[in-house]
């Protein structure tokens, strides 16, 4: 499975809560990631923070997003304390857009982590 294909295993839940709540997405969000947790469903959460970045390889420049994936039905590989999105239930990283820009369209290695988170997902 390439890298995209794994990515798309995980529900976009932001995009989701703004279709559905466009007045109230961020909390819409917060209920669908316990909905998937309960549900045992790969997810990504979104918290854009306030500063763009520029990619300093190909001059891309957007605002910065800070991005959790989760997949319940992974084991947790560490203990976790409350996060932003709670308490998470399955293995799960923390990630920048700009990271993952980095990774996905220059060819940055991947954080070991979310290799590991990668190739355990499922579509």
């Amino acid at each position: 499975m390439t890298k995209e294909e794994a990515l798309l295993s995980f529900a976009d839940l932001l995009e989701v809560a703004d279709v559905c709540a466009p007045q109230r997405h961020y909390e819409m969000q917060a209920e669908l990631v316990e909905q998937c947790r309960s549900m045992r469903r790969a997810f990504v959460a979104k918290m854009p923070v306030r500063h763009l970045f520029r990619c300093e390889i190909c001059g891309l420049q957007t605002g910065e997003v800070l991005m959790h994936f989760e997949d319940p039905k992974q084991q947790l590989q560490v203990e976790a304390n409350r996060l932003m999105w709670g308490t998470p239930v399955g293995h799960y990283v923390d990630i920048h857009k700009s990271e993952l820009h980095r990774m996905l369209v220059h060819g940055a290695d991947l954080s070991l982590a979310f290799q590991a988170l990668l190739q355990q997902a499922t579509p």
